[in-house]
């Protein structure tokens, strides 16, 4: 596969996982009313007992047995029959991961805009102390700056070398610094000031004759000449070759210069020499930047908060900062800093709590999304960073740390946004100005529930738990499962050995893999204004042979989990049991299915049906166990018999010979069919590509672009990439 060569063409890849779309429409066979009990003498009770046939290697949890022998839990069956059963019945997605998801993406226009980033992100957002009383979690926001500006700042962030002039300490420091490094940046702000203070004084003068040309001339130093754009290369460069940049700089000055006289009135001298300092302050912004981007970092740096006492400055910054209080610097506040990644070049000054404000509650969906984040995050230790769950914790370490001069504790910080648009009140919250913020549209939305006392195939069989209170205070319906999957026993002497495997999880905030992608078309996302389409159920690919995990470099180690596999030899096969309770013929037809799709082969009244998907339907296999991505857990499950309890009164009968052994069950498999509307079904349920995801593929023939989870870490796909979808399908 060739890559496109318009920087903006989608790229297409394969990744260990395709979908089956949804169903056109979610059945729901009964209401919270009518939905059968659980002793009932008109419906089928009884047991079916199964083999799984292992064909790959298995990462399972084996148990011991008392006495001897070994087994797994039931409950590593159930899933995989509870996911066929909801496909092959249409029925609600339940268990798809509903937890609110984030993104940070300063290109979008979404992003700035709900951020409001033009006013810069000191004004934007806020920041405060989150605290706990109880169960319950709250941001008390910090006081604001008083500025000369209308509008004040909610927190002032500080280079680093401006701190150490004032005495911060070594353990709070991101970067290794020398006396001569701390005087050459000291020059640099130095004259970065006194430009600033002429450019001010020229810009009030000037006002009138900018206003025309200003958001022009912003655009220009915001996008085409932003820091990163165009000097990361340099100081990158620079580091390598151990060469000095100014030259590049220089050249990056003049086109600057260039672009800005393209704008600018050619006879005006007063406007000419006021962009020619603004250029020339740019310059000398830059070089700050490439000298950090030079400095060394240290090995080690937590994340903090202290107190600081402090004597402000005439242009309500800091002037002079102390860790205790004395007379000149009487005015109490905090610095802080929440990671020493190498773009971070600042610390955050923030005052104490505002009392004449209220706090803010945090609804239980921003600590969800929160924690939905952590999962993705693999830099350093993630205690440090996880606010909710390890807050008592980071509670205790910021006291220890807190100057005996001052040992109140006012919170943990964090910055948030507050806002009720539309009405509704939202929070944002993070550990750093420029955090993570939901999308428009979520799963919750996108997973539409039509009959909200609607109940499907899925949640009868297997039950479903509490919903939150209703509003006169009771308790809605809950209801227990008619089926219960029994512990499955190991025929066979398992040989178990360990292997370390790179298993990342794929989140659907991925949205050029998880949503219904045109072939040439604007990428849809999870921000766009018009509401996108879900490409359906996931499901990992059947491999013809396991992958044999290739070494991983320093990058991806805490990414590794250490899985303990069955080989496959080494047993015969698991042998297991699921008991049922009061079942219609059409459920236990279903049931029979979500085992063993190939049981439609035995249907007797859609024979024509069954034999249209008879060649591929003999050649399915199921997942189960851990390490999919890496083809472990390859099996055929095989229903071996069918029991049913007997329903007649003579008490001999009942005692000596309970159940009932079926020969065939066709009647079931037909009786559920007719009851799902015939043909008409296997088109509702998408049953063809259900079929396909059982089938195993040749990876041999996935091509250049085929991407599996032993990708070196931050190199998988970008922002180009596209899943490239029934790839390997074969065709019936």
């Amino acid at each position: 596969m060739k890559m496109s060569k318009h920087k903006d063409d989608a790229v297409y890849v394969t990744l260990p996982y395709d979908f089956v779309p949804f169903a056109k429409d979610t059945v729901f066979s009964y209401t919270r009313k009518n939905i059968p009990g659980h002793d009932g003498k008109s419906g089928l009770s009884g047991c079916l007992h199964y083999t799984v046939r292992p064909c790959s290697d298995l990462a399972v949890e084996v148990r011991e047995k008392w006495g001897g022998g070994y087994f797994i839990g039931g409950s590593q069956i159930r899933g995989k029959i509870r996911s066929n059963l909801e496909i092959l019945s249409a029925a609600y997605q339940e268990f798809i991961n509903r937890s609110p998801m984030l993104y940070r993406d300063f290109r979008s226009h979404f992003y700035k805009e709900r951020m409001e980033l033009k006013k810069g992100i000191e004004r934007a957002v806020r920041v405060g102390f989150l605290k706990k009383v109880g169960d319950e979690f709250y941001v008390v926001p910090a006081r604001t700056i008083k500025t000369n500006h209308p509008e004040d700042k909610n927190f002032l962030s500080i280079k680093e070398h401006r701190l150490v002039k004032m005495g911060l300490k070594e353990e709070l420091r991101i970067f290794k610094w020398s006396h001569t490094k701390i005087e050459e940046f000291d020059k640099l702000q130095k004259d970065i000031l006194e430009k600033t203070k002429k450019i001010k004084a020229q810009r009030e003068k000037l006002k009138d004759k900018l206003s025309q040309i200003q958001n022009q001339i912003s655009n220009i130093f915001c996008t085409k000449y932003n820091f990163k754009r165009n000097l990361d290369p340099i100081y990158k460069n620079a580091e390598k070759t151990n060469r000095s940049y100014e030259s590049s700089l220089e050249t990056i000055k003049d086109n600057l210069w260039e672009d800005i006289k393209k704008i600018i009135p050619s006879d005006d001298e007063e406007v000419t020499k006021l962009y020619r300092l603004t250029v020339e302050r740019w310059q000398r912004k830059a070089e700050i930047y490439i000298k950090y981007g030079l400095l060394e970092t240290k090995s080690e740096f937590p994340p903090y908060q202290r107190n600081i006492f402090y004597k402000g400055d005439a242009g309500q910054g800091i002037e002079k900062m102390t860790f205790t209080p004395s007379k000149e610097t009487p005015n109490k506040a905090y610095i802080f800093n929440s990671n020493n990644v190498r773009s971070k070049r600042s610390h955050y000054f923030v005052l104490g709590p505002e009392p004449r404000i209220a706090e803010y509650p945090v609804p239980q969906s921003v600590i969800d999304g929160y924690r939905q984040y952590l999962k993705k995050f693999h830099t350093g230790d993630k205690k440090k960073y996880d606010i909710f769950d390890n807050y008592e914790e980071l509670e205790k370490e910021i006291k220890e740390k807190l100057e005996e001069e001052s040992k109140s504790f006012d919170g943990i910080i964090v910055f948030f946004r507050h806002s009720k648009a539309s009405g509704k009140e939202e929070l944002y919250i993070g550990r750093t100005p420029y955090f993570k913020i939901p999308y428009r549209h979520q799963l919750t939305q996108l997973l539409k529930r039509e009959e909200k006392d609607g109940v499907d195939y899925a949640g009868a069989l297997f039950g479903f738990i509490p919903e939150e209170q209703g509003g006169d205070g009771e308790s809605k319906m809950a209801y227990k499962s008619r089926l219960r999957f029994g512990p499955v026993d190991i025929v066979g002497n398992p040989k178990i050995y360990c292997r370390e495997l790179l298993l990342p999880t794929p989140f659907a905030s991925s949205s050029a893999m998880y949503l219904q992608q045109e072939d040439k078309g604007k990428l849809q996302t999870y921000e766009q204004e018009k509401e996108p389409q879900l490409n359906g159920y996931k499901y990992y690919h059947i491999l013809k042979e396991s992958l044999i995990p290739k070494a991983q470099d320093k990058s991806g180690e805490n990414m590794l989990s250490a899985k303990k596999i069955i080989g496959h030899n080494s047993i015969t096969c698991l042998k297991g049991k699921i008991e049922f309770r009061n079942l219609t013929s059409a459920e236990l037809g279903l049931l029979l299915l979500s085992v063993d799709v190939r049981q439609l082969l035995k249907s007797e009244k859609y024979k024509e049906i069954a034999d249209k998907y008879r060649d591929k339907l003999e050649q399915t296999y199921d997942l189960i166990g851990g390490a999919k991505p890496y083809g472990y857990g390859k099996v055929k499950i095989d229903i071996q018999s069918l029991e049913i309890e007997k329903g007649e009164t003579d008490f001999a009968s009942l005692v000596l010979e309970p159940m009932e052994p079926i020969k065939a069950w066709q009647e079931y498999i037909d009786a559920y069919i007719t009851e799902m509307g015939k043909e008409e079904y296997f088109d509702n349920v998408h049953f063809e590509r259900y079929i396909q995801s059982k089938l195993e593929i040749d990876l041999s023939k996935a091509g250049p672009k085929h991407i599996n989870w032993e990708i070196k870490l931050g190199k998988g796909y970008n922002s180009r990439c596209r899943l490239r979808r029934n790839f390997f399908n074969q065709s019936f």
